[in-house]
């Protein structure tokens, strides 16, 4: 009914794509190194969206980049990461509340990125020699986490975040 038409509330503006970026790097605990990836995405992305607002990403424009993502090299887990990003760095500003619906518009027209499946792994293992040489230069913490990584198949960033109560020495055992 026109009668209403003034009782309507106009929509909220949609947040741009510079201020969803800003609150990510602001607010985020994530270390220097990761936080710096995922600012270069996130410019990257926002460069080949050609909008600036949540409310005017479209699931083609997003499909473009994504294909331009695969075109350029990368590694299959590298581009699951590149996409990954995005989505996290949409879904950080949805947790405050704010815009909702604009977020969630823009996620869902990230549903089409997919990466591609990940290659089988060609391993060229450190040979027993070097394993040595480079034991026989480390100080006795850096033997013990490299001996732990390595019997344990860890990547470094889980040493770092390793706990004594994840150990069980008498059965030998580790639970992460």
């Amino acid at each position: 009914c026109l009668a209403w038409l003034p009782d309507i509330k106009k929509p909220a503006p949609s947040p741009t794509l510079d201020e969803v970026g800003k609150f990510y790097t602001d607010r985020t605990d994530i270390g220097d190194k990761e936080l710096n990836k995922c600012s270069t995405t996130w410019k990257d992305f926002k460069k080949a969206m050609g909008v600036t607002t949540l409310r005017d990403v479209t699931p083609e424009v997003v499909a473009q980049w994504g294909t331009a993502v695969k075109k350029r090299g990368l590694s299959a887990k590298s581009v699951h990461h590149a996409f990954n990003r995005v989505k996290t760095i949409l879904n950080h500003f949805r947790q405050t509340g704010r815009c909702i619906e604009d977020v969630r518009h823009a996620l869902d027209c990230c549903a089409v990125l997919k990466a591609p499946e990940t290659t089988s792994l060609d391993p060229h293992p450190i040979s027993r020699a070097n394993l040595h040489k480079l034991l026989s230069k480390a100080d006795n913490e850096f033997k013990t986490a490299l001996m732990v990584a390595i019997n344990l198949a860890l990547y470094p960033i889980d040493i770092s975040r390793m706990k004594w109560s994840d150990l069980d020495l008498e059965r030998g055992v580790y639970a992460c």
